[in-house]
């Protein structure tokens, strides 16, 4: 069994056999009096395992042991918006999205609390490599990505994080 333990906290879960990945794990969650207010989880190897293709229902229960000591969830990663609705990852609640390694962050209603949109001259270059067609490009706005051309690179990327390949 791992066991995750810090100075000062008391045992909030224990779970029992995993049904996800086979292993055992017990969560240690601080008592109420931490000053711990909010939590942020990567998607890809956090709380989403790409060799079972699941959210293992330790994790969940380790969410929900976090929001009973009123601590916020949020997710922080490098994915859009759209492939965590593919991977119904809105189903599970969490109170803000940091999307796009932080250029679009939204609340628990998918509202924007922070955009870092491309502007200006880079703007123009980034549009000028798309139109190109010379390298494979994402352009993405706050509900759809965009791809200039698919090529293997690409296919077997997608493959990879286990979403579909933007429309061209």
């Amino acid at each position: 069994m791992q066991e995750i333990k810090h100075a000062n906290q008391k045992e909030c879960l224990a779970v029992s056999e995993e049904k996800c990945t086979g292993q055992e794990t017990k969560y240690v969650i601080p008592e109420k009096q931490c000053t711990i207010k909010a939590a942020f989880f990567d998607i890809d190897g956090t709380l989403f395992s790409h060799r079972t293709q699941c959210v293992p229902e330790s994790t969940l229960r380790a969410l929900k042991c976090l929001r009973k000591k009123g601590i916020l969830c949020a997710i922080a990663t490098g994915r859009h918006i759209s492939e965590m609705k593919e991977m119904n990852f809105l189903n599970y609640g969490f109170d803000a999205y940091l999307t796009l390694n932080g250029q679009l962050c939204l609340d628990s209603n998918l509202e924007t609390l922070f955009g870092s949109p491309m502007e200006g001259n880079n703007l123009r270059a980034m549009v000028d490599i798309f139109e190109s067609r010379e390298v494979p490009a994402i352009l993405i706005s706050k509900d759809r990505m965009y791809i200039n051309f698919i090529n293997d690179a690409v296919q077997s990327a997608h493959r990879e994080i286990h979403t579909s390949i933007p429309v061209v």
